[in-house]
């Protein structure tokens, strides 16, 4: 018997591109997860913002502008602006929409978008879903569109943590961990005095805390990172400008600069899912 390929649907976080350079660690994931499972002889099926380009798999354009998709507040509350959750919902809906015109193309839907229209939406365009929990269970009205989805689909958090953190709402979940792409990564000869943070800027990262602790230091603090809350960067421009902030980068240059920094400083001011970076370095 000829047995044929998976054709699984992946479904991405509408904040950025799925492209380098990647704006954190969930984008960077499923890239690698649509690349190796293409590789593989799946045939794979991308639904993302626009700009977004994956080697092997199809990927759906639906005229979803990232830029108008709000980031999420996770470190405090995060009522949500309606005309910003209504441009989210509309986007999922389109996705939603294709995938249910679809269905018949698709052996297994897997979402890995932490907004609540994702797990609210998709359950209704396909009989086989699955989402992936990139995220702690810290934004109410994602928590509330996940448990209604977990009754029906199947749930994967990242960590055995996440999982505990996870079970109040939705059950118990199949722990996937994260994969690091190893043999890209290769120690070099460490750069005296280089210190390294790597991550989206936001308040839940601790780039504040990192950067207070290479000042104690009298160091400057080489900053690796995409934008992903404009507004709390803009309060930390003239901060980070007596420091060497690079911006986003592919992430063979932040093997690169993980591979020469003397250290890397990860002061988290939440519970880290994965705690990817860390892996990496």
């Amino acid at each position: 018997m000829i047995r044929r390929p998976l054709r699984i649907a992946l479904v991405a976080p509408l904040v950025s591109p799925i492209a380098e350079p990647f704006l954190g660690g969930s984008q960077a994931l499923l890239f690698d997860l649509a690349c190796e499972l293409a590789r593989r002889g799946q045939a794979v099926t991308l639904f993302a913002a626009d700009r977004s380009r994956v080697p092997g798999a199809e990927v759906v354009t639906l005229g979803i502008d990232p830029a108008l998709m709000a980031p999420a507040a996770f470190s405090g509350p995060d009522p949500g602006d309606p005309a910003d959750q209504e441009r989210e919902r509309l986007a999922f809906l389109r996705i939603a929409y294709e995938v249910r015109r679809r269905a018949a193309d698709f052996d297994l839907v897997h979402n890995h978008a932490f907004d609540a229209p994702a797990f609210e939406l998709l359950g209704q365009s396909h009989r086989r879903v699955l989402h992936t929990l990139h995220l702690p269970p810290v934004l109410d009205r994602v928590v509330e569109a996940a448990a209604a989805a977990s009754r029906q689909a199947t749930m994967v958090t990242v960590s055995r943590s996440m999982a505990g953190a996870w079970r109040p709402w939705v059950g118990e979940s199949r722990v996937i961990l994260n994969g690091v792409p190893v043999a890209r990564i290769a120690p070099g000869p460490p750069v005296a005095g280089r210190w390294l943070f790597v991550g989206r800027i936001a308040p839940e990262k601790g780039i504040e805390d990192a950067l207070a602790v290479a000042e104690s230091a009298g160091r400057r603090l080489r900053v690796v990172g995409g934008v992903y809350d404009a507004a709390y960067h803009a309060g930390l421009e003239n901060r980070l400008a007596l420091h060497d902030a690079i911006g986003a980068q592919p992430r063979d240059r932040v093997f690169m600069e993980m591979g020469s920094a003397q250290g890397l400083l990860m002061p988290a001011r939440w519970e880290e899912p994965f705690g990817l970076t860390a892996v990496e370095a």
